[in-house]
């Protein structure tokens, strides 16, 4: 009998569940801040909008361009702690003393950024991870207390154009948001 509609596939390239998020003041260092526990989707979005250039009737596409490219990274935060904020928001002072977190916030004009690098170790034991060089918080946090198994917060990065990688070398124009990776077991 023949098998319709069934794909070729390599079983060690399939991989599931959530990945580890570090986040780092973006210094030029390598980040090291787990974020702690992320619900099982993290999304990574690549936008790039091109436009068309055409001659002829009936117009027909001759060349096209790039003309802008944006990279989001959206995650769902399940732990509380209040020294992450500032990641999510791009801006607020935490502290830890004797127990206690806070986190003050408000009337700062300026957007701190950050680094963020992505771990994810396949079924197989291959590692992919996602170095995003420079990043920034999308402004915006969202804390329920309703009554559902996990309060979650959500958090948006948004990648950033950087000129150097974490080991400060030089990053040409086509390299300057982000390096990802595989490495195979």
């Amino acid at each position: 009998m023949t098998e319709f509609n069934m794909p070729s596939y390599t079983e060690a390239e399939l991989t599931f569940g959530p990945a580890v998020i570090y986040l780092g003041p973006s210094d030029g260092s390598t980040p090291t801040v787990d974020v702690g526990a992320v619900s099982e989707a993290i999304n990574i979005t690549v936008t790039r909008e091109i436009v068309d250039v055409t001659q002829g009737n009936p117009a027909r596409i001759i060349k096209s361009f790039c003309i802008s490219e944006r990279v989001e990274i959206a995650l769902e935060a399940l732990q509380i702690d209040l020294t992450k904020l500032p990641y999510a928001l791009g801006a607020g002072e935490t502290a830890y003393a004797g127990g206690v977190q806070t986190f003050e916030f408000g009337g700062d004009v300026n957007v701190k950024e950050a680094a963020m690098k992505l771990v994810h170790i396949h079924p197989d034991g291959a590692t992919e991870e996602l170095y995003a060089w420079t990043v920034r918080g999308s402004g915006s946090l969202a804390r329920d207390f309703a009554r559902t198994p996990t309060h979650a917060h959500p958090m948006t990065l948004t990648v950033l154009d950087s000129t150097v990688d974490w080991a400060s070398n030089s990053l040409t124009g086509i390299k300057r948001y982000l390096k990802w990776k595989l490495t195979e077991a």
